[in-house]
């Protein structure tokens, strides 16, 4: 996701440097989107008071007792976030809370019998290994483990510190996360409103941790459906980003520290998610332009910088310029290695990204590169099964390259190889989503192959089990009529039964026209174009 200079020994293309924002430029885009939201809530001060009011009892609704007024932190002992995701700093995060010890319920072996200093250290060395461990499984992707290790370091915290301290909310933020990643919404959504019930009361509004678990339980109510909710949420989140931003601006704080790096690439973030192309660009390109001075012999902040670069290269990608998501896809790769301690999915997640881009720009020859080092990397990182997932997705992506250079055996290969991961994953469910969107596309590759018998049996069986997992309405199901429909035209033409197979390629394209204006799709949508072309046909 953009601007920095490299050494010598690092080539890079002009390209990628992206134009640094005018001074002040973040500061009036803050205003003016707070502008668009107040002219969207209401105009005159008494509607935007009600509005506040309004949002106010909403939270209140979802059990978060928030008052929108603006809040200055209340904690002397706030704690950047950017400690959360180094375990290195561990320690140190603990160290720095000194709230008192409560009433512990049970007796801790290892401390019994040592004076009360030393045994509340080892207390506190014991609750940073719990949590360590969490994140460690957390970060390899292992959610299951990771759930349970951060459940016994909360166990433990809550006993040790009581349930309102920083750490603790912390790592229930943390076990939130670890429930997002297992789909368990509802789990997830309590982990993050006791979080931010106890945040609240001790760091006020105003804090960057309230703010970033804000916009993790709207993800949460985003994914189960309720957007209302999760704008609201949203809304919320990135009105205490901006009023943060303001306040450093306003105290002169540099730029360039790790926290103001850190709440503009998270802010960009949130922009993105909610579609805003525009201010997330314009966030992650001040994260990307700053100085490589700066940053020169410290991993966190160059870490910041490759991360923005390859945001910038999604916002480029959902643009629909590949061109330019490529030069920054490049220039994040290029940091992420002169870092010297990258993090490998990171690394992987912006080689395929940047592989994903050359395939869109038929380059295929250096896309396949792009994923071939990414299934190298995935081999040396780690051999657990979310890694092998995404081994499988980089074979499918392998096997687009294939078909599209009409190299039918080796795609081939690599789908039915991919599908065997995926079967082993989701325990042989052949109804999976997944398995069945796998399955799909080995179907077209049969149509390629000329083998229109064998795709048509496999469409049947795809068919006749996407319906029993969902509703029968779904745009999957429309998009299997579409291609059954297209093989059974292609069939007609050597087949006797002529009048036969055009039937039902009209009663296949018919219940297809039905999904899709039920779905109020645009003219313009893939879908139907493809049914346009075959009514015409028809």
């Amino acid at each position: 996701m953009p601007q920095v200079s490299f050494q010598d020994s690092v080539k890079f293309n002009n390209n990628a440097r992206p134009t640094i924002a005018p001074k002040g430029k973040s500061f009036y885009g803050r205003q003016r989107r707070k502008r668009v939201r107040r002219k969207r809530n209401g105009g005159n001060n008494f509607e935007r008071h009600q509005l506040t009011t309004i949002r106010s009892e909403r939270l209140q609704g979802l059990g978060l007792a928030f008052s929108t007024k603006k809040m200055t932190t209340t904690s002397s002992n706030v704690l950047s976030s950017s400690l959360v995701s180094s375990a290195g700093k561990r320690s140190a995060l603990l160290r720095a809370n000194t709230a008192p010890p409560r009433a512990m319920f049970f007796v801790d072996l290892m401390v019994e019998g040592k004076p009360a200093e030393e045994a509340d250290e080892a207390r506190k060395q014991l609750l940073e290994k719990k949590f360590t461990d969490g994140l460690e499984r957390l970060f390899l992707r292992e959610y299951a483990d990771a759930k349970s290790l951060l459940q016994s370091a909360l166990g433990f915290g809550v006993d040790f510190l009581g349930g309102a301290d920083l750490i603790v909310n912390l790592v229930r933020e943390k076990l939130g996360d670890a429930c997002v990643h297992l789909r368990e919404w509802n789990e997830a959504a309590e982990h993050y409103k006791r979080a931010l019930h106890h945040l609240h009361e001790t760091l006020g509004r105003l804090s960057e941790h309230t703010g970033r678990i804000l916009a993790s339980l709207g993800h949460v109510f985003e994914m189960t459906g309720d957007f209302e909710n999760a704008t609201l949420l949203f809304d919320e989140a990135t009105d205490i980003q901006d009023d943060l931003m303001d306040i450093d601006e306003a105290e002169g704080k540099r730029k360039g520290t790790a926290p103001a790096l850190e709440m503009k690439y998270d802010t960009g973030l949130l922009y993105a998610k909610l579609d805003h192309l525009h201010d997330a660009e314009s966030f992650f390109k001040d994260v990307a332009a700053t100085s490589m001075d700066d940053i020169q012999d410290n991993p966190r902040y160059q870490s910041f910088v490759a991360n923005a670069n390859n945001a910038l290269g999604n916002v480029m990608y959902k643009k629909c310029d590949y061109r330019e998501a490529i030069a920054y896809y490049e220039t994040s790769i290029a940091l992420q290695k002169k870092g010297g301690n990258k993090n490998y999915f990171d690394y992987i997640g912006t080689l395929t990204n940047l592989g994903t881009a050359y395939f869109h720009c038929k380059e295929f020859s250096k896309a396949k590169l792009q994923f071939q080092e990414a299934i190298s990397e995935c081999r040396k990182a780690n051999s657990n099964e979310n890694n092998g997932l995404t081994i499988a997705s980089l074979w499918i992506k392998m096997g687009n390259i294939y078909t599209m250079q009409k190299e039918y055996d080796m795609a081939e290969k690599l789908f039915n190889d991919a599908l065997k991961i995926k079967q082993q994953h989701f325990k042989n469910n052949s109804s999976h989503a997944e398995v069945l969107l796998l399955r799909h596309s080995l179907a077209l590759l049969k149509i390629k192959r000329g083998l229109y018998d064998e795709a048509m049996n496999l469409f049947e069986d795809i068919l006749a089990k996407r319906k029993e997992s969902s509703d029968g309405d779904d745009l999957g199901i429309a998009k299997i009529y579409l291609d059954m429909c297209s093989l059974c035209l292609k069939q007609q033409r050597g087949n006797s039964s002529k009048i036969a197979n055009k039937e039902k390629a009209r009663d296949l394209c018919n219940s297809a026209e039905d999904i899709l204006v039920w779905s109020v799709l645009p003219s313009n949508h893939p879908y139907m174009l493809q049914l346009s072309k075959l009514q015409a046909k028809l």
